[in-house]
């Protein structure tokens, strides 16, 4: 079984709010586990996983050189 992290480390290894992490999971940006109506987990291999690919992916700027 995958470790389960809460909201709070989710936001200190982005460096965001936990507010941020709310609003990513409620645009579905970040892969969540959603236990009750109020306990919202995440894996830590599916974030781990996420960060990979959004590294992959560069910056999101173009090179206007």
């Amino acid at each position: 079984m995958d470790h389960l992290i809460k909201v709070g480390e989710v936001a200190e290894r982005l460096v965001i709010t936990k507010m941020g992490v709310y609003g990513m999971v409620f645009k579905n940006k970040i892969p969540a586990v959603k236990i009750s109506r109020r306990c919202l987990r995440f894996r830590n291999s599916d974030i781990e996983e996420w960060l990979d690919k959004k590294s992959q992916k560069g910056n999101g700027r173009k090179n206007n050189k």
